[in-house]
């Protein structure tokens, strides 16, 4: 629109200069041997034209800069954009082949993929899960939460090479907030959709349990801040009556249920 409005504007001073042109030869009409006053005027006259057109060219001559100016930052944008969703896509097709390569065996039966993690996260689901740091010791947060743990301690740090999905996940929310300042709304709302859609229910759920087990408070603040666990499955948790006070109520975005009780956990 503005380079439409820059030659628009230039034809009409063009055509100003010519009509301001032709009133000054009318208005000095005829110029003989005998009329020196009215040669002088004309002469003023074309004087003042020549620096009105140098005036109207320097402003032209600005503006086309300007412009310039605004296409290069545009184009700049529009690079940095095509790389941050370069960089998203090549991030969702690592985590779908790392879902794809992730196997579990439940019983005598090997599992692989979503159907694998599934299995997983129910293997300590149906055994009671607890939470421990990297020193082994249990959570005093979940064992005051959860009075009839014991059995299985499900420690996440020690399978991270095998549940690498998991980590892709936090490099894609890090790569969002890198790139925050350069996101325009519907820019965000479509790389949270295309991670959302590629998420499986026990995925979220482990990402879950992921974040608060490795105490990851920078990757907390993004789950937060980018409402990732609005959609998630309640019922796919151990204690989700409890265990959904483990983030801020942002993190549920506007699932109503979810943030209430969070509010009710804590």
């Amino acid at each position: 629109m503005k380079n439409i409005s820059l030659w628009l504007f230039i034809p009409f001073v063009v055509l100003l200069i010519i009509f301001f042109g032709i009133a000054i030869v009318f208005v000095t009409w005829p110029i003989n041997d005998f009329s020196v006053e009215k040669a002088a005027q004309l002469g003023g006259s074309y004087g003042m034209l020549s620096a009105l057109f140098s005036g109207v060219a320097f402003v032209v001559l600005l503006k086309t800069i300007f412009l310039q100016q605004k296409q290069i930052e545009a184009l700049q944008k529009n690079s940095r954009l095509d790389r941050f969703q370069s960089c998203l896509f090549q991030l969702v097709n690592l985590h779908k082949n790392a879902v794809e390569d992730f196997t579990f065996h439940y019983g005598e039966q090997k599992h692989s993929g979503v159907e694998a993690i599934s299995y997983f996260l129910d293997t300590f689901k149906n055994a009671g899960i607890t939470f421990s740091d990297e020193n082994n010791h249990i959570n005093p947060k979940i064992k005051n939460a959860d009075p009839e743990h014991t059995k299985i301690n499900l420690e996440l740090h020690l399978v991270r090479k095998e549940l690498r999905f998991l980590e892709i996940i936090k490099n894609i929310l890090i790569l969002m907030k890198q790139n925050k300042e350069l996101l325009e709304a519907e820019d965000r709302e479509f790389a949270l959709n295309l991670l959302h859609s590629q998420l499986s229910k026990f995925e979220l759920v482990l990402f879950f349990y992921y974040v608060h087990a490795e105490n990851l408070a920078h990757i907390t603040e993004l789950v937060e801040s980018f409402a990732l666990f609005e959609a998630l499955d309640e019922q796919c948790l151990y204690n989700w009556q409890t265990e959904l006070g483990f983030f801020k109520p942002l993190a549920y975005g506007n699932n109503q249920v979810l943030i209430n009780a969070c509010n009710q956990a804590k």
